[in-house]
């Protein structure tokens, strides 16, 4: 990916300034207003479910009496209320660190986290030699990565269902590779793109895999709050993510990494309808071009040339586009979601075939928006003049450039020739 050296210094310099901005935040707010602030929310519904059923979980004032209960010590009476919105099976991990507290939890839960994802990746990792090390710290500290673990977040499982998707379809094992897509469904929005890219390119037996895990964790849901709990979560979502910008629930759309947070902030400049048009043509198109390119990778035979790596060089870059588009055209998506990308972007990077230049910028644009940002606001309003960009408003737009510049690149894909199988391109190659 980078050499040696820089790859160490860009470490040292990611080091500085994450544990600069978790040291200010955790001084400046304490535990769970900033930090921890999700894990705030999935522990406090685990702990609703305890007294009341699961089925309470989905009732936003029973959630919220519950949240400011049990982080009564934590939270100062301005704090926003965050919601949980996920399926029941995904609260069940948050009911056995209840014993142990907010603080001890946390701290469980993000090292879980971090091993977890380290592990899952590990195959990868272990490619890269006498870099591998560098380079697990480096995506421990992509901006991603650190939001998921300094949220409480649960995306750890993005990445195991992506990787684990990734394995069992290098194998051959196509049905496995749809039930490990399952654990996507603690964040359903990532699956937008995906699920018409498999169908498009007739995946049958990977989505036949998907549809088993769906109802498994339907059934479940069902055994744990019935039908009517089902409906009631649909009712939640529906209230939750029904205005473009809303406030008071924690979704704050002007800092995700979406064309939904780009609109809002050229709705400062702009007429709403026009920053609409310009937002939904986009999405559309960015769809159409990464979905076109899934669907040629899919169908591809590729046969691994002598010294080749181990899996599909062009469908993981069409993975990757596919996933990266998610990211800028779906609904919902804070820059935690990203953790989704680490899966293909790890074989890239050992397979030495992704852009330096884009991968720098995923890694240093981020930080570099956020202090430009913070900078910049307080220059404006030295000076009397209003800022509405929110401090994680500009690295949300970085990451939404690089993600669809990586979205592009991806769509780079041999075209595939009738009953013919094809070798990897030369820039595909290690």
């Amino acid at each position: 990916m980078f050499r040696e050296r820089f790859s160490k210094r860009l470490l040292a310099a990611l080091i500085g300034f994450y544990g600069a901005f978790t040291l200010w935040s955790a001084l400046r707010f304490g535990l769970f207003v900033e930090m921890g602030a999700d894990f705030r929310a999935f522990f406090a519904a685990a702990s609703l479910t305890m007294s009341a059923g699961y089925a309470a979980v989905y009732d936003l004032s029973l959630q919220e009496r519950a949240q400011r209960q049990v982080f009564a010590s934590f939270l100062p009476p301005s704090a926003d209320f965050l919601p949980a919105v996920v399926l029941p099976p995904f609260l069940l991990p948050f009911k056995l660190l209840l014993p142990l507290g907010p603080v001890a939890a946390f701290g469980v839960w993000t090292l879980a986290h971090l091993a977890l994802m380290t592990f899952y990746l590990g195959h990868r990792l272990r490619a890269l030699g006498s870099q591998r090390w560098v380079t697990a710290g480096l995506l421990a500290l992509s901006f991603p990565a650190f939001n998921t673990l300094f949220w409480g977040q649960v995306n750890a499982l993005l990445v195991i269902g992506i990787e684990g998707f990734l394995r069992a379809r290098e194998r051959g094992r196509k049905v496995e590779a749809g039930l490990w897509l399952g654990l996507l469904l603690v964040k359903p929005q990532m699956l937008l793109l995906l699920l018409p890219g498999l169908l498009i390119a007739g995946e049958g037996r990977i989505l036949a895999g998907f549809a088993g895990a769906s109802g498994a964790f339907a059934a479940l849901s069902i055994a744990l709050i019935g039908l009517e709990g089902m409906a009631a979560w649909i009712r939640l979502l529906a209230h939750y993510e029904g205005a473009m910008d809303p406030v008071g629930l924690g979704v704050s759309a002007s800092t995700m990494i979406n064309l939904r947070m780009l609109a809002i902030m050229l709705a400062h400049i702009l007429p709403k309808p026009l920053t609409w048009a310009i937002t939904g043509a986009a999405a559309g198109w960015l769809a159409a071009f990464t979905l076109g390119a899934f669907r040629r990778a899919s169908r591809q035979r590729v046969i691994p040339a002598p010294g080749a790596p181990s899996f599909d060089p062009i469908y993981a870059r069409s993975l990757l586009s596919l996933l990266a588009a998610t990211c800028g055209i779906t609904w919902h998506a804070h820059a935690h979601v990203a953790v989704v990308l680490l899966p293909p972007l790890l074989r890239l990077i050992a397979a030495g075939t992704f852009p330096q230049a884009l991968a720098a910028a995923w890694w240093i644009a981020p930080p570099l928006a956020y202090v430009g940002g913070v900078l910049l606001r307080g220059s404006m309003m030295a000076h009397g003049y209003p800022w509405p960009i929110p401090d994680y408003g500009l690295p949300a737009l970085s990451l939404l450039l690089t993600h669809t510049l990586m979205a592009l690149w991806g769509t780079r894909i041999l075209p595939a020739r009738s009953g013919r199988s094809q070798r990897p391109q030369a820039d595909v190659q290690p």
